[in-house]
């Protein structure tokens, strides 16, 4: 913004969002360790959640499948704990939809894709090759 509004402050810059953002260094080391797990326990705890047995939430909030006898009764295969990590984000940074995207997670699934691309033209090819014989041997 080359002039700034009368209600901000000249002197300062503005539209802080929209800034070199990948100037920090420790931008996109900065996010959620997805996945973690801290402790797995071997018998139902108190306070624990009733169906799967995790620490970290109850059963009104489980996003597991409900289990016909939950692991309070049962005891059995109880859920690890989950890591919970907090950020200090501001407003910007919350809801930043690519925010520790990371492209080359997704070079994978380009590389299955171009394999049964390649497949199926292999096949295809032999199809073709496979009807011309017979085509031939029908004729001769």
């Amino acid at each position: 913004m080359s002039l700034a509004p009368w209600y901000l402050n000249a002197d300062r810059q503005t539209l802080k969002h929209q800034r070199k953002w990948k100037s920090d260094p420790n931008y996109t080391k900065s996010w959620y360790d997805r996945g973690a797990k801290t402790f797995q326990a071997d018998k139902f705890r108190k306070g624990a959640c009733e169906n799967c047995g995790a620490m970290t939430h109850d059963k009104k909030t489980c996003m597991e499948r409900p289990r016909q006898l939950g692991a309070k009764w049962t005891g059995e295969s109880i859920a690890p704990d989950k890591q919970i990590q907090t950020f200090e984000q501001k407003y910007e940074g919350k809801r930043d939809r690519w925010n520790a995207y990371d492209a080359a997670s997704y070079e994978h699934v380009i590389e299955r894709y171009e394999a049964r691309d390649e497949a199926r033209r292999k096949y295809l090819k032999e199809q073709k090759v496979g009807g011309e014989k017979d085509n031939q041997m029908k004729w001769s």
